[in-house]
């Protein structure tokens, strides 16, 4: 997009405060007015939430006690509780679907959040196709060859004629009703 970050920004909170004029209606309610594709192994209308714990510290009897709480099970394919702390700053709580998700890709998720943030915050005149979601470092690995290999000698149909020779009478094919053999 070729909207500044700052425009972005303030689009964006014009539009989550326009869904809270709204945040009375029921969730099934909802589901059952728009009627979405029903998957059972996912959610009905989304599978990432963002949520924002809002603190007040303004008064000192506020006290937050962290709890821990593993209960090894994923609501979404990806949750994200941002909760700020009272010296400054927010903590990141990620809870992820293990089917998804490895604990190394979230944690990559997690430096690139970190990262294109603090630009933000930087600069919010940056527009937001400027914005590097990869470092130099990324980009530099990404570049350079990951793998090399030796291609075989023999080609698609030299594996199928060999194939073919070590198993005609098995099925090579099926169009609708016709079945065709190698031999």
């Amino acid at each position: 997009s070729t909207d500044t970050v700052k425009n972005r920004l303030v689009d964006t909170c014009e539009q989550v405060l326009s869904a809270f004029e709204h945040s009375h209606i029921p969730f099934q309610k909802l589901v059952d007015k728009l009627l979405p594709e029903r998957d059972l192994s996912s959610s009905p209308i989304f599978e990432v939430m963002f949520a924002w714990q809002n603190i007040d510290f303004s008064e000192s009897e506020n006290q937050v006690e962290e709890l821990t709480q593993h209960n090894n099970t994923a609501k979404f394919d990806l949750t994200v509780i941002s909760i700020p702390q009272k010296e400054g700053g927010v903590e990141l709580i990620w809870e992820y679907s293990t089917d998804v998700f490895t604990e190394e890709t979230v944690q990559e998720m997690g430096f690139v959040l970190n990262r294109v943030l603090n630009l933000m915050a930087s600069d919010s005149a940056t527009t937001v196709n400027e914005l590097p979601f990869l470092s130099p470092e990324e980009i530099d690995r990404m570049a350079s060859p990951v793998h090399t290999f030796d291609l075989p000698d023999y080609t698609i149909l030299d594996y199928l004629e060999k194939w073919a020779s070590l198993k005609p009478n098995d099925q090579s094919i099926q169009f609708q009703t016709e079945q065709y053999r190698y031999g």
